[in-house]
């Protein structure tokens, strides 16, 4: 097959398992009048209850494993999943990707849709891509997305975003009480090359408001590890370029507990013609850069 579309009454399902991919073909999540098709990898968003306060009793599960070749998908919506990782468990995609994992020389094209939602227990609240891999993504809606790295994305490989998009609450940070980690990225961790927006068209704006990047506190004279990147951790890598390039962004309201209210940088970084408002930090309240950075236009206000 080289297209999956929808009946017109059937408005989302339920996997019980997720989808290994290794194809290349189209989803169309498309209903002209209604809202567009919702996958789910749980009836319930998995911390909505969790039982005994433990992640691990909920039935929700990841959606897409991408392989190889290319998923496009038109105005999909892909909720309440969870990507779990255990102790020992030597399988790549472990705790990687609520939603999707995509692996190396994979591709997964979103055109319109929603991520809600979205839960990993290593990296990439709802996305994950590897080494070699690629995600695209235009007219995005993301929001309630969590894991330790990249409440939204956690990207090792390509990721490019155009068009509008929306960042919104996301979140990096410990899932349940019982768990305690360092944290990067409330909506993106980036350790490969990330472009957001177009330099050549400013109506296309991508904002990020009040997504939020926190750590445990430490004992009283320890250091605070973690915390950093309220809306995006752009990190270094030994031997890799790692390259975060921002044009026309709206940041607003985003929150780390250490560096970088809204973008925490440590390798190469590009900003141009955005706008930070409100972010706040105890280092960088808009921004906190170690790299080398480029800021070009945009406005700084009240971080």
């Amino acid at each position: 097959f080289k297209t999956i579309k929808f009946a017109a009454d059937i408005a989302g399902c339920r996997l019980t398992k997720e989808l290994v991919s290794t194809k290349t073909y189209m989803i169309i999540g498309t209903r002209p009048g209604a809202p567009n098709v919702a996958i789910r990898g749980s009836d319930t968003p998995p911390l909505a209850d969790p039982i005994g306060n433990d992640i691990y009793n909920t039935d929700a599960v990841r959606i897409f494993n991408v392989q190889a070749g290319t998923i496009t998908a038109t105005n999909l919506n892909l909720k309440n999943t969870l990507a779990r990782a255990y102790v020992g468990d030597p399988s790549t995609p472990s705790g990687k990707g609520g939603a999707i994992y995509i692996a190396s020389d994979a591709k997964y094209v979103a055109n319109g849709g929603q991520f809600i939602d979205n839960y990993a227990l290593a990296c990439g609240g709802a996305v994950y891509v590897a080494e070699g891999g690629a995600f695209t993504g235009s007219g995005l809606y993301a929001t309630l997305n969590q894991s330790f790295r990249g409440g939204m994305i956690a990207n090792f490989g390509n990721v490019s975003l155009t068009g509008v998009n929306t960042f919104f609450k996301n979140f990096s940070g410990a899932l349940s009480e019982n768990m305690t980690s360092n944290s990067f990225g409330g909506a993106i961790y980036n350790v490969g090359t990330t472009t957001i927006g177009d330099a050549g068209k400013p109506q296309e704006i991508t904002t990020f408001t009040e997504n939020t990047s926190i750590s445990i506190q430490p004992a009283p004279g320890a250091q605070l590890i973690g915390g950093s990147g309220g809306a995006i951790y752009n990190t270094s890598r030994p031997g890799k370029t790692v390259s975060l390039s921002v044009y026309n962004a709206v940041f607003t309201g985003n929150v780390s507990s250490k560096y970088g209210g809204a973008i925490a940088s440590f390798d190469v970084l590009n900003v141009q013609n955005s706008t930070f408002t409100n972010n706040r930090a105890a280092a960088g309240g808009a921004i906190q850069t170690s790299g080398t950075t480029t800021i070009i236009g945009g406005a700084f206000n009240q971080n």
